[in-house]
């Protein structure tokens, strides 16, 4: 009796958020679509439009990548805070992809393609303006490059050392990009067998098995099943992990928000040598709305009019430490289809506390397919 009350101490005790480390010069998801909106909505106002539509983000099927959903939700972030309006029927619309790229010699990186189109599919603008300040005709493309986003974009398992250089490390991330590999252990995941970072689903309370194919892991959820994620932490010092679903954080839908209207929290944070379990979408820090697997139309992709390419959770590890304290030895701290998809269940009571802390380099992530 003990040792289950001990369990649900740690689980209920969950801390959140802080800051990250990032490899200096990494353009960032959030960065790079700033860029293309800040452009945009200067050819809206000229437009005299005030309103956009945003349709799919495709990604490359090799890869079986589901991110187009959360590239969406950041273009929807950015206009929000240009007081563009995205509705679902605008005389302008956004459609685009993104696909592996090359990035220097031994790079990686995201590339996002995307045109904005009038009524009739014609494409109006890339976002660029030449030197006189006027709109060159075309599509948008821009690389992201900064690791934290190529694993949540591409869903990729891989296992970093922080105290690498970052050419490095994006040559290792770049290996496993091309030849993924997943070690399982039961039913828990990981980037190898020595990977401390586990995760493992469950499936109304129950363990779920996971197949590999060609080094990908699918575990399979059927249409109307509630699961949860539980996300173990076995390192020497507690970790921040960053949970996906479709590139869609678990904070997206959260009540809980800066004052731009982004998201007030990116992690939760797991001591060291235990264990959390994530039941749902981050609704405040007593409720979650669980995950519920169910058709696209009610996702949580679909109800802020997003890609309905999905399949994909990826939880993403970094070491972290109380604000200002003492960081891990090895942390080079660098300053700064009508496929299944999941929707919201019933709230759940899942208390959480917030807490400060300070985030190291991607140290490993782990990714698996739910929807094939």
């Amino acid at each position: 009796m003990s040792a289950i009350k001990h369990l649900f101490t740690a689980v209920l005790a969950i801390t959140l958020m802080g800051t990250i480390a990032t490899d200096l010069h990494a353009a960032t998801l959030h960065t790079a679509v700033g860029e293309v909106v800040d452009n945009l909505c200067r050819y809206l106002k000229s437009k005299g439009e005030t309103q956009i539509a945003i349709g799919q983000f495709v990604g490359p099927p090799q890869i079986a990548a589901t991110s187009g959903p959360g590239i969406a939700n950041v273009f929807h972030e950015q206009f929000g805070r240009n007081k563009i309006e995205v509705v679902t029927r605008a005389n302008i619309g956004l459609k685009g992809e993104y696909s592996l790229a090359k990035v220097g010699s031994d790079g990686v990186g995201v590339k996002i393609k995307g045109s904005l189109v009038d009524t009739f599919g014609d494409v109006l603008t890339d976002f660029t303006f030449n030197a006189d300040g006027n709109v060159e005709p075309g599509t948008i493309e821009k690389i992201v490059d900064e690791h934290e986003d190529i694993v949540q974009l591409l869903g990729v398992t891989t296992e970093l050392h922080p105290e690498d250089a970052a050419a490095d490390r994006s040559r290792d991330l770049k290996e496993n990009i091309l030849h993924p590999k997943l070690h399982i252990k039961d039913t828990r995941c990981s980037a190898s067998a020595e990977s401390p970072y586990q995760i493992e689903v469950l499936v109304h309370g129950q363990p779920a098995p996971v197949r590999l194919d060609d080094g990908l892991g699918f575990v399979n959820i059927d249409r109307g099943q509630i699961y949860s994620l539980r996300i173990y932490n076995n390192s020497d010092y507690d970790a921040a992990v960053k949970l996906s679903i479709d590139g869609l954080s678990v904070f997206t839908f959260s009540d809980l928000h800066e004052p731009d209207g982004t998201p007030k929290y990116r992690f939760y944070i797991i001591p060291k040598g235990r264990f959390i379990e994530l039941k749902g979408w981050h609704k405040n820090n007593s409720i979650v709305n669980s995950f519920l697997v169910t058709k696209y139309a009610d996702s949580a992709a679909a109800s802020i009019n997003h890609s309905q390419d999905i399949g994909t959770i990826t939880a993403a590890f970094f070491a972290a430490w109380p604000k200002g304290g003492q960081r891990p030895h090895d942390e080079d701290f660098v300053s700064k289809g009508e496929g299944n998809a999941t929707g919201f269940g019933p709230p759940i009571k899942d208390v959480v506390k917030e807490a400060q802390h300070d985030v190291g380099r991607l140290r490993a992530s782990v990714s698996l397919r739910y929807s094939k």
